[in-house]
């Protein structure tokens, strides 16, 4: 099974989030004692770290595409790397 939020945080943390944004992102909540000190939302440390992903997911994306089209296997980058894509053939009729 998939998990998007795993995926998600792997990512961010990979690219360098720090762990309290990933946190914050995925809409954990900090414990009591932090929340009662630390009021600040880190919105803007959010949108920098969301805007990095979707730059990378971007590039995923076009990676895939490209290969797809040139009918080649690829691999995806980073932990995936061993798992090897190929291109999707619709038999259906």
């Amino acid at each position: 099974m998939v998990r998007p939020a795993r995926t998600v945080a792997t990512r961010l943390a990979e690219m360098g989030t720090h762990v309290p944004i990933v946190e914050a992102i995925l809409g954990h909540r900090p414990p009591r004692l932090v929340r009662t000190y630390q009021v600040h939302a880190p919105v803007g440390e959010m949108r920098a770290a969301l805007e990095r992903w979707s730059a990378e997911l971007g590039r995923i994306v076009i990676g895939l595409q490209s290969s797809q089209q040139s009918n080649t296997p690829t691999s995806l980058p980073g932990p995936a790397a061993s798992v090897e894509l190929l291109p999707f053939n619709d038999t259906r009729a």
